[in-house]
């Protein structure tokens, strides 16, 4: 599937808070794959903004921040170098 940055982003986005995974290459070469969750929204209304930290890439639509929710940790997945992703009953596999 070839997909622009932002169709990926709009992808993504449109999962809301549900559970999805996704395969993708890191910057150091190898592939990763993951089940997260899109809770930025529920880590603040629950009351633990006190523990958030600036995101760094917040500013840069090609790095997607999300909840590794198999370590309990956030990630950020380069959209530009995704292999596969699985949400709502459907599979999506990108070409490079």
């Amino acid at each position: 599937m070839n997909m622009s940055v932002e169709e990926r982003l709009a992808l993504f986005e449109s999962f809301g808070s549900k559970f999805f995974s996704v395969k993708w290459k890191k910057s150091d070469g190898s592939v990763r794959e993951a089940s997260v969750q899109c809770m930025q929204h529920k880590m603040f209304t629950e009351g633990h903004a006190s523990k958030a930290k600036a995101n760094t890439s917040a500013g840069d639509k090609s790095m997607f921040t999300c909840v590794d929710t198999t370590n309990n940790k956030w990630i950020k997945i380069n959209l530009n170098n995704l292999i596969q992703v699985k949400a709502q009953g459907k599979e999506y596999v990108f070409s490079d």
